[in-house]
């Protein structure tokens, strides 16, 4: 009975300390609000609303939120967020939208200042800063893209008040990109990659640098992927794409049993593989009548049934919303199509039908 009741007694002094440490779910005071923020992300003198809103979050709790601003900047106002959620118990975090708003008010003195600074350039709001990047239409361009951001990072760097920002670039991928409604477009892009200006790498490398080095890296890979734009990239640069993404490599078992690896090739992800990887395998079979080139072919399937594939085949669906259609990618098998998904990339399962062999990654 005594061991039973020190049990007992112990469970209710963890359960204790857990509601203490989480704080049962409990709001920040407006004066904890304000102390957060000069601790954890600047450390000026605010000035917070009296009153806060209540509303309720993604998560289904209630957030409660005060407006405030910098003592010596009024014009930029920013909200100081109470977050509620719950993690084995209603817990609470601050949250801020600081760096969004400081963000948007020195992008739109930067504009001012220089009205073609950011043509062409993509801003997106997101929950608690702005992103803003650039697509690019072939390697050359790469650089000049970087410099447009860093002309931007280096204009806020200069500012009294620090901001956070995210710049990111990507390949227009023309053959292979479908915009899915209600999404980013920038970075919903295969080759898109991105870097914070408060990110520690960039203590020795200008932006440029880093973005640059990480925008023809993604390019590389894009084109061992998607046998796309190679001539955008050096032979040494796709190898390289192929060496990082070593968990894409796959094997193909024929049907005969017959184990077969292409060490050169890797998959879209792990369970889907790209018309023009397809292409490149059906080529080294050399068994299938292929006739084309990576971006529009057509081979004799396993069946004896003809068949063919090209980036162009995309098909509209019905409307999504406000007017805006998703497309799919399809193939064509005796002039029936077969849809598939926004991605340009079929699994498994349409590559046995095709052709008789299966295919899964090395490590898998």
């Amino acid at each position: 009975m005594k061991k039973q009741f020190q049990i007992v007694y112990s469970f209710f002094i963890l359960f204790s300390i857990l509601l203490i440490l989480c704080g049962c779910g409990k709001h920040y005071s407006r004066s904890d609000a304000a102390k957060w923020f000069r601790q954890q992300v600047l450390d000026e003198k605010i000035v917070v609303s009296k009153n806060h809103l209540d509303q309720e979050n993604r998560d289904g709790y209630t957030d409660r939120i005060w407006m405030a601003y910098l003592a010596d900047l009024p014009e930029v106002e920013f909200k100081l967020i109470s977050h509620q959620y719950y993690s084995l118990f209603p817990a609470s975090s601050m949250e801020t939208t600081y760096h969004l708003e400081m963000g948007k008010y020195y992008l739109s003195n930067y504009q001012e200042q220089y009205p073609y600074g950011l043509e062409d350039v993509q801003c997106q709001e997101l929950s608690d800063l702005l992103s803003v990047g650039k697509l690019y239409d072939n390697a050359a361009e790469i650089e000049t893209v970087c410099l447009q951001l860093e002309h931007l990072n280096d204009y806020i760097s200069q500012q009294e008040y620090p901001c956070r920002i995210r710049f990111g670039i990507a390949f227009q991928e023309p053959q292979t990109f479908v915009a899915a409604p209600d999404t980013d477009s920038l970075s919903s892009h295969t080759s898109y990659v991105s870097v914070y200006n408060d990110d520690e790498n960039l203590t020795e490398n200008d932006l440029t640098a880093v973005l640059e080095q990480k925008a023809i890296d993604a390019l590389a890979e894009y084109a061992a992927v998607y046998r796309l734009a190679e001539e955008q990239v050096e032979e040494e640069q796709m190898e390289r794409a192929v060496i990082r993404n070593s968990e894409k490599r796959f094997s193909i078992t024929r049907s005969d049993g017959l184990l077969l690896c292409y060490p050169d090739l890797i998959l879209a992800d792990i369970s889907a593989m790209s018309f023009g990887c397809l292409y490149e395998v059906l080529l080294r079979e050399g068994t299938y009548q292929l006739t084309g080139t990576p971006e529009n072919f057509s081979f004799i399937t396993a069946d004896g049934l003809t068949c063919s594939f090209s980036y162009s085949y995309r098909e509209a669906s019905e409307t999504v919303s406000d007017n805006a259609k998703e497309e799919f990618f399809y193939y064509v098998v005796n002039d029936e199509k077969i849809i598939l998904s926004g991605r340009p990339l079929i699994d498994n399962e349409h590559f046995l039908s095709l052709t008789g062999s299966s295919f899964k990654p090395l490590r898998s």
